[in-house]
């Protein structure tokens, strides 16, 4: 028995130098207590197409190791992917936003009637109070955001946005490998721009204002009261326009790091966040200290 020691004590050696792991067989994924373990059991099920196992592991990692800088970006990760909140649901709202202003008629009529049915008033109320001339403009179509699928998709997440906030809220992104900061800037911008054109909306159904897209390309608004139009302009200027500026320059720090070409859709949605960021300025007049 002894002289068989000597014998097994090599042979597991020599496996272990060799790179071979001799427990590897009673592993079951997703059992480790390592994070490190659990991100790569994460890409596995990742790379098989198993979202909900994925994640699951993830959540794990950040139970076991809740201030892990990288398990916090895949999580966060998969939490978007999951939800199909991605860049280019971002990229259809920028798309929107830089639509041709149409010629106020049945379109017009029908995002009105939407309008009325959320609880707010038409343009045709002659009470209403507009930051644009309405005798230049007389009957200009509605500008809104209700009417896109990719609207009613981020609605539907709120909570998915909230909570990605979070996790991202304190990574520092100078102490991760490009390819994740990468990640990070971008997640960070999509959360971002989502969560303001939610809030946007949100504001101007709960204020009774109503928005339009002018023939300048410019987006003017109809409130009940001065003061209402006042208070909804400043949430614009003063929160949510800092938003749009942090995505912005996210975006364009994400840029800069992976070297991308013009005509990604990172780069689009730069153009249209500097275009209405510039827009906002100019229009909104406002002291924000």
């Amino acid at each position: 028995m002894s002289s068989r020691l000597p014998i097994l004590l090599v042979l597991c050696t020599a496996l272990a130098l060799s790179g071979c792991n001799v427990f590897e067989t009673f592993y079951e994924e997703g059992t480790s207590s390592s994070a490190e373990v659990l991100m790569q059991d994460a890409r596995a099920a990742l790379e098989r197409g198993d979202t909900e196992k994925a994640k699951a592991y993830l959540e794990r990692a950040h139970e076991n190791d809740p201030e892990n800088a990288e398990v916090r970006v895949e999580l966060s990760a998969v939490e978007l992917q999951s939800s199909d909140v991605t860049i280019l649901r971002i990229k259809e709202l920028a798309d929107y936003v830089q639509e041709a202003s149409p010629e106020a008629g049945q379109e017009a009529v029908q995002a009105d009637a939407r309008i009325e049915a959320r609880g707010t008033h038409t343009f045709n109320n002659t009470n209403r109070v507009c930051n644009f001339d309405r005798a230049r403009y007389p009957n200009p179509p509605v500008f809104d955001y209700t009417a896109l699928e990719a609207f009613e998709r981020i609605k539907q997440r709120e909570a998915v946005l909230a909570r990605v906030q979070e996790l991202l809220r304190t990574v520092d992104g100078a102490a991760l490998e490009q390819r994740q900061h990468a990640r990070l800037l971008l997640m960070d911008a999509i959360v971002r721009i989502a969560r303001t054109v939610l809030t946007l909306q949100d504001a101007a159904d709960r204020a009774g204002v109503a928005l339009y897209r002018l023939s300048t390309d410019a987006i003017g608004a109809c409130a009940p009261a001065g003061a209402v139009l006042e208070a909804f302009e400043g949430v614009l200027k003063c929160e949510l326009v800092a938003d749009l500026v942090r995505a912005r320059d996210g975006l364009q720090q994400r840029l800069d790091l992976l070297d991308n070409p013009q005509g990604s859709a990172s780069a689009e949605i730069l153009d249209v966040l500097d275009e209405a960021i510039t827009r906002l300025d100019e229009q909104l007049a406002l002291d924000c200290a």
